[in-house]
């Protein structure tokens, strides 16, 4: 009897401590209880309780994310400008050889001044996440916000430290789940289709499933209005990658359709990105199914969206006429096409690259270059040959109607 009791006493200990223990989420009181391993600093740990009087920002990030580390120099600006105001830390859960090694070789990051927390577990069990950069802003020991790496801006502090209202902000959520089968989904847009709002916390997706009666839902989600076209016709039609060069936007206001430089993705995002939902027969195919959602987004957002084929500035490759060795072709390398893809990936600067009487699985090796002459050099070493021309190439027009 007496066992009995201690073990039910001990459930509910354990309940309680895992309850004090769980995910925090926007608007949550947050205790400053961990301490966090670190570099950079005066000592080897920091209690946090050391930021409670001021806005704490951590920054989650990893030694191989790109655009974590790219930021890093303009955080240490941040953080100099608004001195003991704020605190931004950056925190990560690889060890500390590695955090050390990385800090002592990059030259983005040669200069930080900031404390950086390592080989980090508990912070990540209060503010779980998938992907990195992830940005959690505490004040006054409140969670006011989880965004996205790029609203760490001056007058996006400025806000949180004059304490305006930031719930509106776009929130980073790597857990949310949109359920369009969820009865609130259906009760509000129980239709053939529909245009639907941006979902704070969402992710940019797209899913379909299968009804039980005989139906089929396509639904997208926080998605851009060029990507929602571009992502249907390339179910529709084979695509390459569509980049600037491959859009032709005939419409009074660029804004809604492509991010100016003077605002930050996220915000953009969440001004201009819809929900859709299309409810069509099962008997269609996918393609079908596409090409009559385009119809239908035409019809809906007052737009005329099409692929053509326009004259455009390209780069062209063909093979060299010779009898040299490098005629036969590599036999080791990547093939020809998709290195080509590749290429137009890595480096946005480079025009869209065409492909000419040329054998598209051919191997190659090359380091490749998003300077013309490099470029031409190491293709005529494989026997191809690389010109400036101009050629009609696949394009997405939008028109406004």
């Amino acid at each position: 009897m007496i066992k009995g009791i201690l073990c039910f006493y001990l459930m509910i200990v354990v309940a309680m401590v895992n309850g004090q223990e769980k995910a925090l989420k926007v608007g949550d009181l947050y205790e400053y209880k961990e301490l966090v391993k670190v570099l950079n600093a005066e000592k080897a740990e920091i209690d946090l309780k050391k930021y409670e009087d001021r806005l704490l920002i951590l920054d989650f990030f990893t030694t191989s994310c790109g655009s974590c580390i790219a930021a890093m120099p303009k955080n240490n600006k941040l953080q100099k400008h608004f001195d003991s105001r704020i605190q931004i830390l950056p925190v990560t859960v690889e060890k500390r050889e590695r955090v050390k090694n990385f800090f002592s070789k990059n030259e983005t990051v040669k200069d930080n001044k900031l404390p950086v927390g390592y080989a980090d577990v508990a912070l990540k069990e209060t503010f779980p996440y998938q992907g990195v950069p992830h940005v959690v802003w505490i004040y006054k020991g409140i969670v006011k916000a989880i965004t996205n790496a790029d609203m760490l801006e001056a007058q996006y502090i400025d806000e949180m430290l004059a304490e305006k209202d930031v719930n509106s902000w776009p929130q980073k959520n790597d857990f949310y789940s949109f359920d369009p089968s969820s009865d609130e989904s259906m009760k509000q847009y129980f239709v053939s289709s529909a245009i639907m709002p941006y979902i704070n916390g969402a992710k940019l997706s797209y899913s379909s499933d299968t009804l039980s009666s005989g139906l089929i839902r396509d639904s997208w989600v926080n998605v851009p209005v060029v990507t929602a076209y571009v992502y249907a016709f390339s179910i529709i039609n084979e695509l390459p990658l569509m980049k600037k060069e491959r859009i032709v936007l005939e419409v009074s206001d660029r804004s809604y359709f492509e991010k100016p430089d003077s605002v930050v993705q996220s915000i953009w995002e969440q001004l201009n990105s819809i929900g859709y939902e299309s409810i069509l027969p099962s008997y269609l195919s996918e393609v079908e199914r596409m090409t009559r959602i385009v119809a239908d987004l035409n019809n809906k957002l007052g737009l005329n969206a099409r692929l053509e084929n326009l004259e455009a500035q390209v780069w062209l490759v063909e093979k060299v006429k010779s009898t040299s060795k490098v005629d036969a072709g590599q036999k080791t390398g990547q093939p020809l096409a998709l290195k080509m893809g590749l290429l137009e990936v890595m480096y946005p600067t480079i025009p869209p690259i065409v492909l000419k009487d040329v054998d598209e699985m051919r191997l190659l090796t090359i380091k490749g270059s998003d300077d013309f002459e490099t470029l031409k050099q190491q293709l005529s070493e494989n026997g191809l040959k690389l010109s400036k021309a101009v050629r009609p190439i696949q394009k997405l027009i939008i028109t406004e109607l």
